[in-house]
């Protein structure tokens, strides 16, 4: 498997277990404080990062549909529309 950020490119014979197992764990991904041990994933460096987020999110609602899982600003975040979260098409 190679994966990048944006994509995964998954063998055919293992892709139905593949998304099935990714979608689980996406879903559960805690979002938080980066100084906190129970976090698994802080807010994004810079709120540009997080319109990039978003572009992506509307490009695969576009092309897609709802997402399986996230798809928006984490509206928990301590820092104001610096953290997005984990999404799944």
């Amino acid at each position: 498997m190679c994966e990048s950020g944006t994509r995964a490119l998954v063998d055919k014979k293992i892709y139905d277990e593949f998304v099935g197992i990714r979608d689980d764990k996406a879903g559960k991904i805690l979002l938080g404080d980066p100084m906190d041990f129970m976090t698994d994933i802080g807010p994004l460096v810079h709120r540009s990062q997080a319109e990039t987020a978003e572009r992506y999110c509307a490009l695969g609602r576009e092309e897609v549909g709802a997402p399986i899982c996230g798809g928006g600003k984490d509206r928990k975040s301590t820092r104001l529309n610096s953290s997005h979260t984990p999404t799944s098409y």
